[in-house]
């Protein structure tokens, strides 16, 4: 787990990996969390999402719980939410999960988006705490109810965006401890939303793979190529792998054979987490030896291609 204080903090972004079954804190440059790769969602320090002053004026340096309080209640109450959201950040790095959730919490009293997100999926994911379903739940409402429809590309519409999925998901699967049942047609129609309004590139995943297995929508894999072109144009890794499936599967002529391939590869080189890549790499080397030296090397011509087309369009 990457250690760093909050004067590191206060020139990056803080982003949620949203993986398969793990989440992970890292940080990057501040961008735009509609362009991001992989699965991720922007989460930031930054005062364009936490409502108050430039982080770059809170330096707030901690040795113990003590201090952190004394800090704190000296910073003018407009400081106070974002200062508790840093001191949170450093408590989870540290591996302190208790720590993270009281001071999270203490921000996301006070209307602190990121600390409400952060809640959300720590309780959801079970990081560093015991999972809570309802809890979960209640903080992701809470960070989708704050979705303005006039903000659709900035970070903080990523946020609530994100939210919206992740309770999406809750009903796609069903979450009993919440009281939510199992309906993948609901779920569907709330992709559709993040999909199509927002460009959200984990509900355009969802959206085709629903379409695939004829899950909640009746069964089209023209739409479910569609949606899952359209995410992976976004570098969302899990979409080259399932398009690269889909044609491999379906490999009854060399066409479907060579995109199978390419989509393999792209899953393989487009994703930033260890494991995933170990998992791509392996079905990608198993497909190579299956398939013929033209069909490789075509493969890799529209590896190139499709390279140069969408690095030109970003």
């Amino acid at each position: 787990m990457q250690i760093f204080d909050t004067r590191t903090i206060a020139t990056l972004v803080a982003v949620a990996v949203i993986g398969a079954g793990a989440s992970v804190l890292t940080t990057q440059p501040v961008s735009s969390g509609a362009k991001s790769g992989n699965e991720i969602v922007v989460v930031a320090a930054g005062a364009e999402i936490s409502g108050a002053t430039s982080p770059a004026h809170i330096e707030l340096v901690v040795p113990a719980v003590a201090s952190v309080i004394e800090v704190v209640e000296e910073l003018p109450n407009s400081k106070r939410p974002h200062a508790w959201f840093l001191s949170g950040v450093e408590a989870y790095n540290a591996g302190d999960g208790r720590l993270a959730v009281e001071r999270w919490t203490k921000a996301a009293d006070r209307g602190h988006l990121v600390a409400q997100w952060n809640l959300a999926r720590l309780y959801r994911r079970g990081d560093l705490i015991d999972a809570d379903p309802v809890k979960a739940l209640t903080y992701f409402r809470i960070v989708a109810d704050q979705q303005d429809p006039n903000r659709v590309r900035d970070q903080r519409s990523a946020i609530t965006v994100a939210a919206f999925v992740e309770i999406a998901d809750m009903y796609r699967t069903g979450e009993p401890v919440a009281g939510i049942e199992p309906d993948p047609k609901r779920a569907f129609g709330m992709y559709k939303l993040a999909a199509t309004l927002y460009g959200n590139a984990r509900a355009q995943h969802r959206m085709g793979t629903m379409y695939l297995t004829g899950e909640g929508v009746r069964q089209h894999f023209g739409r479910a190529v569609r949606w899952l072109a359209l995410a992976a144009g976004k570098r969302y890794a899990p979409s080259f792998a399932a398009l690269g499936d889909f044609f491999w599967q379906n490999r009854a002529t060399s066409t479907n054979k060579v995109q199978g391939l390419m989509w393999l590869s792209l899953a393989r080189d487009n994703t930033e987490r260890d494991d995933l890549r170990a998992v791509f790499s392996d079905r990608y080397e198993t497909v190579m030896t299956e398939a013929n030296d033209a069909e490789r090397q075509q493969a890799i011509a529209l590896v190139q291609n499709w390279r140069q087309s969408h690095t030109s369009a970003q």
